[in-house]
């Protein structure tokens, strides 16, 4: 795959190159929801939504575009990972050659800017105050002072990227149930928090583009905060909304409940392991487990847990399975197979 695909579909859908990768070598006809829960369980990209499909003659495979919740390490993601025994690929955004070192870039800057100062014959006072800036004796050094321009500069250019273009965060009211067009608290949660952090304006600005996303109950919070707390910041914002409609039990919390939830009577197992797998995913979420270990507990509640479909466990060969316990969505695809046989070889006996 080539990054020029990743950045077309990026800007054709008005996402972010940051926040996106391309993944291929998924079966096709696997579904998005499916291709979401395998790569969630591998924690490497936070939650992940897929945006897109397509089938790309390149590569003769489908290739998903995939929208992440964090910004990832592109060092520390894997181009290729494994998932049910085929290999899947990860492509993000083009990585930047090796540079100089930080402090040799600096030392050339400084250099660059003498240079200029004496050819236009100015002090750094002179250009500092020109800024709006306030010198200072302790800028000693062509290292110090033009950290110091940098600085000044910043603060001058920091209304025109605070009018620039910017990505947008989706609608969120907190009405249940969720609104055409809108997010639900954790989807618009999940994409807000990496995203309030990588807009480059100030504070102020960031609570403008949070408020401009909230409608109904949500906005009704954050100006109940505004008013009984009239200096607030955009993180405040956040932790309000965390505070209403975030989960607010701990991780071990939530791992207790996890390991006490059984299969209910007249239940089917594909809702059961659903169920559990909605739990599991709020345990990782709240750090209550290991995402290494993420398969291995799943596959343990599941064993423990189920109560009318021992013959189904049997059949998939689950327990002896426990070393190399499978992938949810390999999992899930196997339980509703078994359910598929069980249902075809009933209705048989009944002809």
């Amino acid at each position: 795959m080539e990054t020029g695909l990743l950045e077309d579909l990026c800007r054709g859908a008005r996402i972010s190159v940051n926040q996106a990768v391309l993944v291929s070598g998924f079966p096709e006809d696997m579904e998005p929801n499916e291709i979401e829960e395998s790569l969630d369980a591998m924690g490497i990209l936070g939650r992940v939504k897929v945006h897109t499909r397509i089938y790309s003659r390149e590569m003769k495979s489908m290739v998903a575009l995939c929208i992440h919740s964090k910004q990832a390490d592109l060092d520390k993601v894997p181009k290729e990972v494994q998932v049910s025994g085929t290999t899947w690929t990860i492509l993000g955004p083009e990585q930047s050659s090796a540079s100089a070192p930080l402090s040799l870039e600096v030392d050339s800057l400084a250099q660059k800017l003498q240079t200029l100062m004496a050819d236009e014959k100015r002090t750094r006072e002179e250009l500092i105050l020109a800024l709006g800036g306030t010198p200072t004796p302790s800028a000693a050094g062509p290292a110090g002072w033009a950290k110091e321009l940098g600085n000044a500069l910043k603060d001058v250019l920091r209304p025109m990227c605070e009018n620039a273009p910017y990505k947008r965060l989706r609608s969120f009211s907190g009405v249940t149930p969720v609104p055409s067009g809108e997010d639900d608290y954790e989807t618009w949660r999940d994409f807000a928090v990496p995203l309030v952090h990588e807009w480059e304006c100030s504070d102020a600005e960031k609570r403008k583009r949070v408020l401009e996303s909230l409608k109904g109950p949500a906005m009704r919070i954050v100006q109940a905060l505004k008013d009984s707390q009239p200096v607030t910041t955009v993180q405040d914002y956040l932790t309000a909304l965390e505070n209403v409609y975030g989960n607010t039990d701990s991780g071990e919390d939530l791992y207790y409940r996890f390991r006490h939830t059984y299969q209910g009577p007249h239940e089917r197992l594909s809702d059961f392991v659903r169920k559990l797998e909605d739990l599991l995913q709020q345990v990782v979420r709240k750090e209550g487990i290991p995402t290494k270990h993420i398969d291995s507990v799943r596959l343990d509640q599941i064993l423990r847990g189920t109560r009318q479909d021992g013959l189904m466990l049997w059949r998939l060969q689950l327990r002896e399975r426990a070393p190399n316990p499978p992938p949810f969505h390999s999992l899930i695809r196997e339980i509703h197979g078994g359910q598929e046989l069980s249902a075809e070889v009933t209705n048989a006996c009944f002809m």
